[in-house]
């Protein structure tokens, strides 16, 4: 393991000289505290400090502080703790090899603490070298306004699906200071169209010291909404003058319809004639069943078990048998699977991949073969294994 030098000019040694890596004068300025430099760790972060503002009691709160190792050394990151029980710090993952991210997961405590809150969270790194990055955070948890439940949470929600979740927003305020006259004026999502949001009032009511209001927030999810992970913060806008705005977290997963294990089979080195068998495993949240496999190339040499095709479940597992040809060389294959839905759904088809070689010993392959491979047009049936 290589020391890191003591000298600053020593230091800039472990950069990395790829074209795309970052240069120590575009890291070690950030916005949050213009004008500090940073040292070598702590250029790996992201964001080196953090204000949460003015949250709502009961909220969801989670900072996601990105970590790059730009150097050529292995980190390890020993551990992360925090100087205040209202906050929790956790690593996503402790070694880094160049170029690796990693993140550390900061959440609020908002149920169990109440108004200004400043704490740091402390990352400690003791590979390749000692030492500990610090990171203030501040935030002030408000008691007038909360939030149930703290976030909206969306999924796994099937692509073309739509989704919605309701939250309650109560407030609770002196009629004194005008809390009779507290209202929502607007919902506004940061950047995703996809994420819609609408309030209505519940309640309004006052004992002539005390004024409660209550709102309901719904947060929909488009059935365009793209695959994968969601992360996103609306913000309810409302007429108090000091903390107009309450952010509510918004998270979930958009999930394919159909989902294929493995979607890619690489089969090791096959002997010409030899036979091999591979399991690939449909899901759904709904049953279905299979309607018919094929193949690109239509070949022979591929096989299935077969499954009725009123057969209707959340899973089912097609049962390849792979007859390596004689030829050496290597093969690839595309599978289209067609699946069929109870009631009216309509069939819809998905596909696999399989490749692998054949070993020299059969007929081999010219090289005119190797090198522009047959164009294959219409889609054949997998013959059924009788």
């Amino acid at each position: 393991m290589n020391k890191f030098a003591t000298s600053a000019a020593a230091m800039a040694f472990s950069l990395l000289l790829a074209a795309n890596a970052a240069s120590a004068q575009d890291v070690t300025t950030y916005p949050q505290i213009p004008g500090r430099t940073y040292n070598w760790a702590e250029q790996m972060f992201d964001r080196m400090s953090h204000d949460f503002q003015v949250v709502a009691r009961g909220a969801e709160v989670v900072l996601r502080i990105k970590v790059t190792n730009k150097y050529q050394e292995t980190i390890h990151l020993s551990g992360a703790r925090t100087s205040c029980n209202c906050i929790s710090a956790k690593l996503s993952t402790n070694v880094l090899k160049t170029w690796e991210e990693g993140i550390v997961e900061v959440r609020l405590n908002t149920l169990q603490y109440k108004g200004d809150r400043n704490a740091n969270v402390i990352v400690q790194i003791d590979q390749p070298k000692f030492i500990e990055v610090v990171i203030p955070i501040k935030a002030y948890i408000r008691t007038d306004v909360v939030l149930e439940p703290g976030s909206a949470i969306m999924g796994p929600v099937v692509q073309g699906d739509t989704a919605d979740r309701k939250l309650r927003i109560d407030y609770a305020g002196n009629v004194s200071t005008g809390g009779q006259n507290w209202k929502i004026t607007d919902v506004k999502s940061t950047r995703n169209p996809n994420v819609v949001c609408s309030v209505k009032e519940l309640s309004r009511t006052s004992d002539g010291i005390t004024a409660n209001v209550s709102y309901e927030l719904t947060v929909k999810l488009n059935p365009q909404t793209p695959l994968g992970d969601l992360r996103e913060q609306i913000t309810v806008i409302t007429n108090d003058g000091s903390s107009p705005q309450i952010p509510v977290l918004v998270e979930g997963k958009v999930i394919p319809e159909y989902s294929v294990t493995p979607q890619s089979i690489v089969l090791k080195s096959l002997k010409p004639g030899s036979q091999e068998r591979v399991k690939v495993v449909i899901s759904s949240r709904k049953p279905f069943a299979v309607d018919k496999i094929e193949s690109n190339s239509g070949s022979e040499s591929f096989m299935i078990q077969p499954i009725p095709k009123d057969s209707f479940r959340v899973v089912q597992e097609l049962r390849l048998i792979i007859n390596a040809p004689e030829a050496a060389g290597p093969f690839n294959e595309v599978f289209t699977v067609t699946l069929a839905g109870q009631g009216k759904d309509q069939k819809k088809a998905i596909e696999f991949k399989l490749s692998g070689k054949v070993l020299e010993g059969g007929v081999p392959k010219s090289e005119k073969d190797s090198v522009k491979p047959q164009q294959i047009t219409t889609a054949k049936p997998v013959v059924q294994v009788p």
